[in-house]
């Protein structure tokens, strides 16, 4: 089973924890503590019903523990010069999105409920159907269905999109 459990779901995790922590040596290790933490709950005798559903959560958790110590700025922050230039001259192809169109989207995304970034990640980074959100959960269809919904409209409010009259 826990080989299993690595190989369906350790990219998703690594995703997750790289897209919450933004520096890839904490993902791979936050990846590992979490499979970690997965093998010693089944070398206790218990049983994992929904392994990505137990991982997730795992993943939700050691994520916060992260946010609550004392973060160091990494160095690749101040790496680039994006910083010499007030602002970035717009393509001339309109459905590109510049970085910093990219850096605001993280921005507002960052705003967000962790529940809500959880929701919103497992759905359209994870390709994650309702149902099996749901399932993972614990939780209705309609619940998530809602809760998904109320998050992109959450989000709506920062982005305009005069060609499709969203």
């Amino acid at each position: 089973m826990y080989l299993s459990a690595y190989n369906s779901h350790s990219d998703a995790i690594f995703r997750y924890c790289f897209f919450k922590l933004s520096d890839r040596e904490q993902a791979l290790d936050a990846v590992q503590e979490i499979f970690m933490k997965m093998w010693k709950y089944l070398q206790e005798g218990n049983e994992v019903q929904n392994p990505q559903a137990f991982l997730f959560v795992i993943a939700a958790n050691h994520v916060k523990d992260q946010w609550r110590k004392k973060k160091a700025i990494p160095l690749s922050v101040f790496d680039g010069d994006d910083d010499d230039q007030p602002f970035e001259i717009p393509d001339e192809d309109d459905t590109i999105v510049t970085g910093t169109e990219y850096r605001l989207a993280l921005e507002h995304f960052a705003k967000l409920p962790d529940s809500d970034r959880m929701l919103l990640q497992l759905r359209f980074i994870e390709d994650k159907a309702v149902k099996d959100i749901a399932a993972m959960l614990g939780e209705r269809e309609n619940t998530i269905a809602v809760r998904i919904s109320r998050a992109l409209s959450a989000l709506r409010p920062y982005y305009k999109n005069d060609d499709h009259g969203a």
